[in-house]
C-alpha cells in the first residue's frame, strides 16, 4: 500500500511532505559535493577521510529522503529499508570515528591560543632580527677594529721610521746652532776690527755698504729667531711622533705597568688636538699624582673616546676641563664639557653596547661600552653625570695598585 493512503491522499499534506523532502534532499545532496571540492582543492586538510565518511552519510540521508517521496506512490519498502540500513551503518561508522577523533580536536588550540602563540612567535622573530643586527654590527666593528689595529701598527712604524731623520736634522741643528754663535762671535771680532780703519777709507766703505746692502744686522738678528722657530718646530714633532708610538702601542705587548695619569692625558690631547682646537678651549686643573699599575695605551683610548664625544657635544666653541687628583688607595680623573648634555632618560644606557644618540654612520655605539669595559679590567670606575643645555662631566676613578 503507497504511503499516500496515510495522508489519505489530500493533495495539502501529501505535496507539503513531498517538497519538504525534496529540498532536504537538495540540501543534503549538495552538502557532499561542497566538502568534495574543498578536499580537492585543499590537500593539507587534515582528517580527510573524517570529511569523506561524513559525507557518505549525509548522501545516504538524502537518499532516505528521497525514498520517502518514491513510496508515496509506489510501496517498494524493501528498497527503503535497505536504505535505511546503509544510512543507519554510515552513521554508525562516522559517529565512531568523529568519538575517536574528540581528544584530537578537542588538543587544537583555540583562537586566543594561536593568537597568543603567532605574538609570541612575532616577538621572537622580531628578537632574532635584533641579534641579527646586532652580530651584523658586531662584524663591522670586528673589520673595523681590524684596519684600527693595522692602522695602529703602521702608525706606530712610521712613527719609528721618521724619528729616526729627525734624529739626524736634530743633531745638525744643535751643530747649526753651535755654529752660527762660532760665526758670530768671528763676526763681532771683524767688526771691532774694522772700527779701527779710518772712515775714510776706500775698503771700510765697501764694507758699510755691503752690510747695508745685504741687510746684515737684521740678519744676525734674525738668524738666532729662526734656529729657536726650527728647534721649536722639531720639538714638535718629536712629541707628535712620541704621541703617535705610545698611542698605537699595540695591546696584545702591552703589561702591566706604573704608568703617569698625566702623561696619558697629554699624549692623548696631542692626537686629538686637530679636533679640539677649533671648538674648545682646554683647562687642565692636575692635582699630584702617583704613578699607577695600569695598561696605558687603554686607558689612553679611553680618554680620547671621552674628549672625542666632548667636542662633538660641542655646537659651536666650549670648553673642556681635566682634573685629577688622589686618596691614599685611587686616583680619579675628571672630564668635563659644556656641551648640550645628555637627557636624564638616556644616561643611564650610554654605556650599554651599541646605545648611540649620534646620526647613522656617525657611530657604532661601541666608544662608551669599550671605555667602561677597559675601566672594569683596571678594576676601577667610570660614571657620568650631566645636565642638559649645560654638559657632562666623565668622572673615572682607577685604583694605584691593581688587587
Amino acid at each position: 500500500m503507497p504511503h499516500g493512503h496515510c495522508y489519505l491522499w489530500m493533495p495539502k499534506i501529501l505535496w507539503l511532505h513531498v517538497i519538504s523532502d525534496a529540498l532536504i534532499t537538495i540540501a543534503y545532496f549538495s552538502i557532499p559535493i561542497t566538502l568534495l571540492y574543498i578536499l580537492k582543492k585543499r590537500r593539507d586538510i587534515p582528517f580527510g577521510w573524517m570529511v569523506v565518511a561524513f559525507g557518505i552519510f549525509i548522501f545516504a540521508c538524502g537518499t532516505t529522503h528521497v525514498m520517502e517521496i518514491w513510496t508515496i506512490w509506489i510501496p517498494n519498502y524493501w528498497l527503503s529499508g535497505f536504505i535505511k540500513l546503509l544510512t543507519a551503518v554510515a552513521s554508525i561508522v562516522t559517529a565512531t570515528l568523529l568519538v575517536y577523533l574528540i581528544p584530537k580536536i578537542l588538543s587544537w588550540p583555540s583562537p586566543e591560543q594561536l593568537q597568543y602563540l603567532n605574538n609570541e612567535l612575532q616577538a621572537q622573530n622580531n628578537e632574532l632580527n635584533k641579534i641579527n643586527k646586532k652580530l651584523a654590527d658586531t662584524q663591522q666593528q670586528l673589520l673595523q677594529s681590524e684596519k684600527m689595529a693595522s692602522l695602529g701598527q703602521l702608525a706606530a712604524g712610521v712613527a719609528h721610521e721618521i724619528n729616526n731623520p729627525i734624529g739626524y736634522v736634530w743633531s745638525n741643528f744643535k751643530s747649526l746652532e753651535d755654529y752660527q754663535k762660532k760665526y758670530t762671535l768671528l763676526l763681532n771680532a771683524y767688526a771691532a776690527y774694522d772700527q779701527t780703519f779710518s772712515k775714510d777709507n776706500e775698503h771700510h766703505k765697501k764694507i758699510i755698504q755691503l752690510k747695508h746692502d745685504i741687510e746684515f744686522e737684521f740678519i744676525q738678528d734674525d738668524i738666532p729667531a729662526l734656529l729657536k722657530e726650527c728647534t721649536d718646530g722639531l720639538t714638535r714633532v718629536q712629541k707628535i711622533v712620541k704621541d703617535l708610538k705610545d698611542f698605537s702601542h699595540p695591546d696584545s705587548d702591552e703589561e702591566w705597568v706604573y704608568s703617569d695619569i698625566h702623561e696619558g692625558l697629554e699624549s692623548t690631547l696631542s692626537i686629538a688636538w686637530s679636533e679640539i682646537k677649533y671648538k674648545a678651549h682646554v683647562i687642565k686643573e692636575y692635582g699630584t699624582l702617583p704613578s699607577i699599575e695600569c695598561l696605558p695605551a687603554q686607558l689612553n683610548q679611553v680618554f680620547l673616546n671621552i674628549l672625542i664625544n666632548a667636542v662633538q657635544a660641542i655646537e659651536t666653541q666650549g670648553t673642556i676641563t681635566l682634573q685629577t687628583h688622589h686618596d691614599q688607595t685611587h686616583v680619579y680623573i675628571r672630564i668635563t664639557d659644556t656641551g648640550s648634555g645628555i637627557p636624564k632618560d638616556i644616561l643611564g644606557r650610554i654605556f650599554d653596547p651599541f646605545f648611540t644618540t649620534k646620526e647613522i654612520g656617525k657611530g657604532t655605539g661601541l666608544g662608551l661600552s669599550l671605555s667602561y669595559g677597559i675601566i672594569q679590567k683596571h678594576h676601577g670606575t667610570i660614571t657620568a653625570e650631566s645636565i642638559v643645555g649645560k654638559g657632562t662631566t666623565f668622572i673615572i676613578r682607577l685604583p694605584i695598585k691593581q688587587p
